[in-house]
């Protein structure tokens, strides 16, 4: 069934509707994974789009299974701005999670999901064709603004030169906490040289 997918879809009807920007559209009958298979559809034929489920672990699985149509790793979909040159890379998945924490709660996020939400307002940021899939609490929670985002952003390349002094400083300003080993995001650790 996914190989017919790729070149004949019984999406197609819905597929031209949304390409036509037809105001009313209506698509019911999708259960459990049919719901991913069908974004992945959306998501080859180009258009972007935000999903937004009614929990975090029904966003984390569709996110799980709309990359799986779309022949992505999860991980992978959030490292690479291209994909194989193939019509699944038109678009790249991303999950976007909710703050684990209530508003004034002593505690701090999870790491993991503070870097995914930073990935996925960064590649908004940049304008890159994406498909966010998201919960409610997420969508509605305020966000960091782009000029602030994009000004705090650095990127780094394998085998470049970045002076030292200045990245501890800039990671600092950001948030990065100093260990003695790193073991999630948002951690840095100084070995001599090596950071």
């Amino acid at each position: 069934m996914i190989s017919q997918s790729k070149t004949s879809s019984p999406f197609d009807p819905v597929l031209k509707a949304i390409e036509t920007r037809q105001r009313k559209i209506k698509l019911n009958g999708l259960t459990q994974s049919t719901q991913a298979l069908f974004l992945s559809s959306v998501a080859c034929s180009g258009s972007p789009f935000c999903l937004v489920a009614s929990s975090t672990e029904r966003a984390r699985t569709l996110f799980e299974e709309l990359s799986f149509f779309l022949e992505i790793d999860p991980r992978a979909a959030r490292s690479s701005k291209t994909g194989p040159p193939d019509n699944h890379s038109k678009i790249k998945p991303l999950f976007y999670p909710p703050w684990d924490i209530l508003p004034y709660e002593p505690s701090n996020p999870r790491p993991d999901w503070i870097a995914e939400r930073l990935s996925t307002l960064y590649s908004l940021a940049l304008n890159e064709r994406v498909c966010i899939v998201t919960t409610i609490e997420a969508f509605l929670q305020r966000v960091v603004s782009k000029s602030l985002l994009l000004s705090c952003a650095e990127t780094l390349r394998l085998g470049a030169n970045v002076p030292r002094n200045g990245l501890i400083t800039r990671l600092s300003k950001a948030g990065y906490e100093g260990t003695a080993s790193v073991m999630a995001p948002g951690e840095i650790a100084l070995r001599g040289g090596i950071i």
